[in-house]
């Protein structure tokens, strides 16, 4: 039986090229900003020009709260994977190249904050990346261990970013509600004590 093992690599070289690839998507966010120029507007006009870029502004402060806890918790994950095959390079790599999105659709939505295809299309992304990482841990992580303290949160941002699909068709404005589910259920205080088996 052949097994190919010029595919599998090390942890550290795939938990490597993973946080270079995080760093550049946030890097890219900021990027998508266009500064306005300032020479032929008073103050008061700059003011009026910067507060319209707010919706842009807050939903890049969304992505880059999103991509940071993705790369929390692919630390999280990475550290008990014991060995990278070729399922784990895979899974790694559709996880990045959904995550590579990201900064399109962060643009796309900032540009047209109501739009209901915007919304979708941001929802959908992140559905997709989350989906990713399950996929990540259910073929890289031994069955039953834990990754990190928080693991009772494991599934909402499949369950938040699918429900966002849907109020985008309906309640478009209700969908930044949805949107901030994952995040905060990573930001909000959890259960300190920790128990080791």
């Amino acid at each position: 039986m052949l097994h190919f093992k010029y595919i599998f690599m090390t942890k550290n070289r795939l938990e490597t090229f993973s946080d270079s690839v995080m760093a550049i998507v946030i890097t890219l966010l900021a990027f998508e900003f266009k500064v306005p120029a300032m020479d032929n507007f008073n103050n008061n006009q700059m003011i009026f020009i910067l507060n319209s870029y707010s919706s842009e502004f807050l939903i890049f402060v969304l992505s880059f709260i999103t991509i940071s806890i993705m790369w929390i918790n692919h630390h999280y994950i990475t550290d008990k994977i014991e060995i990278v095959n070729h399922k784990t390079v895979w899974a790694n790599s559709i996880l990045l190249m959904f995550i590579t999105l990201v900064p399109f659709s962060t643009s796309f939505l900032g540009s047209n904050p109501t739009n209901q295809v915007a919304l979708i299309v941001y929802s959908v992304i992140m559905l997709c990346a989350s989906v990713s990482f399950t996929l990540l841990k259910y073929t890289s992580v031994p069955s039953g261990l834990i990754t990190n303290k928080r693991e009772i949160f494991k599934h909402v941002g499949i369950y938040a970013y699918t429900f966002a699909i849907f109020v985008s068709v309906f309640l478009p404005h209700l969908t930044y509600f949805v949107l901030v589910v994952p995040p905060l259920s990573y930001l909000l205080p959890g259960n300190s004590q920790k128990k080791k088996s």
